[in-house]
């Protein structure tokens, strides 16, 4: 959207904060996902951040992505990317590390990418609406964690839909 390449977009994200940050051990994990109109191909790069899910049919699943470290650990020159299928219906869900960092019960456990699958598949299984997914997601977390969540906590959901 800003005219630059797609494989460049990293690393000047990477020259930003290496020059911005106020000490050299801060990072930024992230996950950045690329898609065209009219393909049902997403191409993902995942940097220290937990991968999104899909949601079809009532099944949640992990997509498989490469593990790569944060943005500021290591140069960037070239990051692995991983294409994952979403097909026309299906719906991909990004969520930031403030989710799996929550509690799954008591401490020291934590929730982890599988147990916020589990989570969000037994939040589906309630009959919630996509719209009312991130609210009821939340709710679980916190609950599961014994209060409010810690860290930050953003949802974003992109449904596939047919092009009319």
């Amino acid at each position: 959207m800003g005219g630059v390449d797609e494989e460049k977009v990293l690393p000047n994200l990477e020259g930003i904060l290496v020059s911005e940050r106020a000490q050299e051990e801060m990072y930024a994990t992230l996950c950045m996902a690329s898609l065209d109109t009219g393909d049902d191909r997403v191409r993902l790069r995942v940097l220290g951040h937990p991968p999104p899910m899909v949601l079809r049919d009532g099944e949640v699943e992990e997509t498989r992505v490469t593990p790569q470290p944060p943005l500021g650990v290591f140069p960037v020159e070239q990051t692995d990317t991983d294409t994952v299928v979403l097909p026309v219906g299906a719906t991909m869900l990004f969520y930031t590390d403030g989710l799996v960092d929550a509690y799954d019960g008591a401490p020291p456990a934590r929730l982890e990418v599988a147990g916020l699958r589990r989570m969000v598949s037994g939040v589906l299984e309630q009959g919630t609406s996509l719209i009312h997914l991130p609210e009821r997601v939340v709710d679980e977390a916190e609950r599961s964690n014994g209060g409010p969540l810690q860290d930050d906590v953003a949802m974003l959901l992109i449904t596939h839909g047919e092009v009319e």
